[in-house]
C-alpha cells in the first residue's frame, strides 16, 4: 500500500518539480543556441533550435511538462486528476525516450569519454530522472478505475500511437529535404542515426528502428494497464479486508452490549 499524503501536499510537490523541469529545459535550450556541441557549431542559430527540437527526446519530456502544469491545473481548480488516456500515453513516450537511448543509442555513442559534466548532466536528467518521475506519478495514481483491455482496443491503442508515427513520418520528410541542401551538414538531416536510411543498409536499419518503437508504443501500453489493474485489485481486496474487519468488529461490539445487558 503506497503512501498517501493530501491534496495541498501533492500539488506544492509537483509545483516545486514542476518549476525545476522548465528551468532545466530552459538552460538547455539556451545551451544548445549558444554553447553548441560539435555536431551543429556550424548551424545558424534557427537550425540549432530546428536540430534540438526535432529529437523525441526533447519532444517528450516537454509532454512531461505540459502533463504536470495540466495535473496542478486539473488538482487546483477541478479537484481531480487527468484522465488515464493521457498519463498513459504520456508515460509510454516517455519510457520509450528512456528505454531506446539507454537499450541503443547509448551503446552507439563513440565520444562518451570526451562528454562534459553538463553532457552527462544532461543527458542523466532527460533520459533517466524525467521518465521515473513521469513513471513514479504513473504508479502513484493508477488503481483508481480497471480498465478493459478490449475496450481499450476500440478506442485508445491506436491514437496513443498516433504521435510518434506523425514524428516518425516528419522526421523522415525532414531528413530527406535537408539531404537535398549540399550546405546542411549529414549529420544534421536526422536527430537519431537509426532514421538515416542514407547510410549502409539505411532502409534496414531504419525499418527495424520503427517495428522496435512501435513493438514498445503496444507493449508498454499493455504493461501499464496490466499495472493499473493490479493496483485497483490490490485496492480493491484492500478495502474488502477493512469491510470484513469493521463486521467483526461490529459482531464483537454488539456481542459486548448484549452480555452487558444480561448480565445481573
Amino acid at each position: 500500500m503506497f503512501f498517501k499524503i493530501n491534496r495541498r501536499a501533492t500539488f506544492y510537490i509537483y509545483l516545486s518539480a514542476l518549476i525545476m523541469m522548465i528551468c532545466f529545459l530552459v538552460i538547455d535550450l539556451v545551451t544548445s543556441i549558444y554553447f553548441p556541441s560539435n555536431i551543429t557549431i556550424s548551424l545558424g542559430y534557427g537550425e540549432r533550435v530546428s536540430h534540438y527540437y526535432a529529437f523525441f527526446t526533447t519532444q517528450s519530456n516537454y509532454l512531461v511538462v505540459l502533463y504536470f502544469v495540466y495535473y496542478l491545473y486539473t488538482l487546483y481548480f477541478n479537484k481531480t486528476r487527468p484522465s488515464f488516456a493521457i498519463r498513459l500515453a504520456v508515460t509510454v513516450y516517455i519510457s520509450i525516450t528512456m528505454l531506446v537511448f539507454w537499450g541503443g543509442i547509448f551503446t552507439q555513442t563513440q565520444e562518451l569519454i570526451h562528454y562534459s559534466i553538463y553532457t552527462w548532466i544532461n543527458t542523466t536528467t532527460l533520459h533517466l530522472i524525467m521518465p521515473i518521475i513521469m513513471i513514479t506519478s504513473f504508479v502513484l495514481t493508477s488503481g483508481r478505475e480497471q480498465i478493459a483491455i478490449k475496450k481499450w482496443h476500440h478506442n485508445h491503442l491506436w491514437l496513443i500511437a498516433l504521435y510518434p508515427v506523425i514524428y516518425s513520418v516528419v522526421i523522415l520528410i525532414r531528413g530527406y529535404l535537408k539531404s537535398l541542401d549540399n550546405i546542411t551538414p549529414p549529420n544534421t538531416w536526422y536527430p537519431y542515426y537509426f532514421f538515416n536510411f542514407y547510410q549502409p543498409y539505411g532502409w534496414l536499419i531504419a525499418s527495424a528502428a520503427v517495428i522496435v518503437i512501435f513493438g514498445l508504443v503496444f507493449g508498454l501500453q499493455y504493461f501499464y494497464m496490466w499495472i493499473n489493474n493490479l493496483m485497483f485489485k490490490r485496492s480493491q481486496n484492500e478495502k474488502q479486508q477493512l469491510e470484513l474487519y469493521y463486521q467483526k468488529t461490529l459482531i464483537k461490539v454488539n456481542r459486548q452490549i448484549k452480555k452487558s445487558k444480561y448480565k445481573p
